[in-house]
């Protein structure tokens, strides 16, 4: 499966396969270079879509040899559980693949329980225990998906008599919010309670796609003043590309730029806010544009009475100011448009709305870049009277 990428991400990649902007060749059309810019302080946020299980990094290009390797956070549900404990909260980790604190149990009638937290958890997939018993004596082992307050939402147990018992066991719970995985091993007769378990694997079985994320910032990888390519890898498939970008441009001052820092409620255009952050979630932009001239608009309406005096029934004052946009791709301005569509956009201090047509302004058809403008409204000045 391919990795989804966003039309919102502030860098543009093109798949594996696809002709970047500026490897593309048109016949009619002046093929010119165009390397996003971005400043050595800026935080570059970069985040795909992929089935969960996977490990990918972010190579780091210059002219062509790589001088920097970042790897993708992968998705909380990679790794399932959080810690391992017992019900009193104490006894040493339990690792998968490694024995839990479970080895003597009570005489007949007697049990002990293991319980996990999990990281991340999901309704409606399929976790799967892959374990290895050892057992002197009869027994009984419960694997059991719990809520946060121990109640099981699905359970198997199975018998234990023989002294190797290997299997495996899915549990499914299709509704209330799983917050714990436990094994409970019960003794069945008056024979050596001694048990050993061993979870060898804790997965899920199912294809379950999650966020890749990435922040990186040039200047904290001494990364500054140069041009530079990204390409995310699958780490598990040495080196396979899955994607690549044209060139950045990376400069302590890019002059005539802004970064546009903006944020969403909830996914905008693919883009995935984690909204659980504070601060918030906020990404940036950089475009080259001046924002400057400033625009009041002025709305009213009034009655004239039948004694030709005039009442006033509402008046609204808005402040606007002119973005003027440089010459950038298509793609570009894309990015710009779905950008000023977010819930919080910030420039120069200020949250801004769009509420004016964005104007892609007419140029030389044969030549690729195109300017813009719009007109952005600011948030906190609109004043208002209404009777």
């Amino acid at each position: 499966m391919a990795i989804v990428l966003s039309n919102a991400l502030p860098v543009q990649f093109w798949l594996t396969g696809e002709e970047s902007f500026n490897e593309k060749d048109v016949c009619g059309i002046t093929q010119v270079c165009f390397c996003q810019p971005f400043e050595c302080d800026d935080e570059i946020k970069l985040q795909f879509v992929e089935n969960l299980g996977n490990s990918y990094r972010l190579s780091i290009l210059e002219d062509s040899s790589e001088i920097e390797s970042i790897n993708f956070i992968e998705p909380l549900f990679t790794d399932l559980l959080a810690d391992y404990l017992n019900k009193a909260g104490a006894g040493t980790d339990w690792v998968t693949g490694e024995h839990p604190s479970i080895a003597s149990i009570p005489a007949f009638g007697g049990s002990d329980r293991l319980y996990g937290r999990l990281s991340n958890a999901l309704n409606g997939v399929d976790y799967i225990f892959d374990y290895d018993i050892d057992s002197i004596g009869s027994k009984t082992v419960t694997f059991e998906l719990l809520d946060s307050s121990f109640s099981s939402l699905d359970s198997h147990t199975i018998a234990s008599t023989d002294p190797n018992n290997t299997g495996e066991v899915i549990l499914n719970a299709a509704s209330g919010a799983i917050a714990y995985v436990s094994i409970t091993i019960t003794n069945q007769s008056i024979t050596d309670p001694v048990t050993d378990i061993v979870v060898n694997q804790f997965d899920i079985q199912n294809e379950i796609d999650g966020v890749y994320r990435l922040t990186f910032t040039p200047s904290d990888y001494d990364i500054c003043d140069t041009t530079l390519q990204l390409k995310i890898i699958d780490s598990s498939s040495p080196g396979e590309e899955m994607a690549h970008s044209d060139c950045i441009s990376i400069r302590q001052t890019h002059t005539c730029t802004l970064p546009v820092y903006f944020h969403n409620n909830t996914d905008l255009a693919g883009l995935v806010f984690d909204q659980s952050a504070s601060p918030a979630d906020t990404f940036t932009f950089r475009i080259p544009a001046i924002f400057f001239h400033p625009i009041n608009t002025a709305e009213q309406e009034d009655i004239e009475l039948s004694d030709e005096t005039i009442v006033r029934l509402y008046n609204k004052l808005e402040e606007k100011q002119l973005l003027e946009i440089g010459f950038m791709t298509h793609y570009m301005h894309r990015k710009l448009q779905i950008i000023l569509m977010a819930d919080s956009v910030v420039i120069d201090g200020k949250s801004w709305l769009r509420r004016d047509e964005y104007q892609m302004l007419e140029g030389n058809r044969h030549y690729p870049l195109k300017r813009s403008t719009v007109l952005l409204t600011d948030k906190n000045f609109i004043k208002e009277n209404q009777l």
